[in-house]
């Protein structure tokens, strides 16, 4: 690659380990190399070859484009485990009936999940006033 494509590179894969909160260190025994060589990746010093850049978007989950091309202008991609990924097909495949009543379920959960975290606030923030001193 050459060295304004590393750079590319090496931002891109800075991005996603970042957005996926891993460590160089499980990036390589993922890949089965060295520590060092995914650090020379990260830093833009060192470019894997194409079988790597393709294991790497594997792990990603990720096209070669999210990788090689320069992203920063672009919003960051979606990036999907393979979980997700089935629950979106899975979605896509329902009738638009079925569609509609999984996004009211999810946006209930949601609703229901700040209620309690709100809730819990409240009644935390209420028993400050019930300490005597």
């Amino acid at each position: 690659m050459a060295s304004e494509l590393s750079k590319v590179f090496s931002d891109n894969l800075n991005r996603l380990i970042a957005k996926r909160n891993i460590t160089q260190l499980e990036l390589s025994r993922y890949m089965h190399v060295s520590a060092s060589t995914v650090s020379g990746w990260v830093s833009g010093e060192k470019s894997p070859r194409m079988g790597k850049i393709d294991k790497i978007c594997k792990y990603f989950g990720v096209e070669r484009e999210a990788l090689l091309t320069d992203q920063s202008a672009r919003q960051d991609p979606l990036i999907l485990n393979a979980e997700e990924k089935q629950l979106i097909n899975n979605y896509r495949n329902l009738e638009l009936q079925n569609q509609q009543a999984i996004f009211n379920m999810i946006n209930a959960f949601l609703t229901q999940q700040a209620a309690a975290i709100f809730g819990n606030v409240i009644n935390n923030s209420n028993c400050r006033g019930n300490f005597k001193s």
